[in-house]
């Protein structure tokens, strides 16, 4: 845990519960989003369900909103993302290499907590898209 001293008390930083909403959001998201073997979506089954049922399925019910402080994050999240490289086999990690020279072309500074959290979002995907193919590859 990084400290803080903030009115002369020493306070705990936790970076997981700070990013856990984001973290969160960000597994929803990719795993609503993989396509399965009909080629859509998990979102686009569960909205279709919804649509012809006439009642939300529960999946659908309890998802995560993504607190408006977070949207920044997301976007570059998802900027980076958008540009990630594959070996042929599966997607490749998003490196710090491709993390600064983004920075440096936007003319933006990330902050090293940011960095970690996108590192995380990055791992989270990764896993996300690992499992969806094992289960595709059953």
């Amino acid at each position: 845990d990084k400290l803080e001293k903030q009115k002369g008390k020493v306070m705990s930083f936790n970076f997981n519960e700070v990013f856990e909403i984001l973290f969160d959001y960000c597994k929803q998201e990719f795993e609503l989003s993989h396509a399965g073997s009909s080629g859509s979506s998990k979102r686009e089954q569960l909205e279709s369900v919804w649509r012809q049922l006439g009642y939300k399925p529960p999946e659908l019910e309890d998802l995560i909103e993504l607190p408006d402080h977070y949207q920044d994050m997301w976007r570059i999240f998802l900027d980076l993302n958008s540009t990630r490289s594959n070996n042929g086999f599966s997607p490749l990690r998003i490196s710090y290499t491709e993390i600064s020279n983004y920075c440096k072309l936007l003319q933006i500074n990330l902050t090293p907590i940011e960095i970690e959290a996108i590192t995380i979002m990055d791992r989270i995907v990764l896993e996300v898209n690992s499992k969806q193919e094992k289960q595709n590859s059953k």
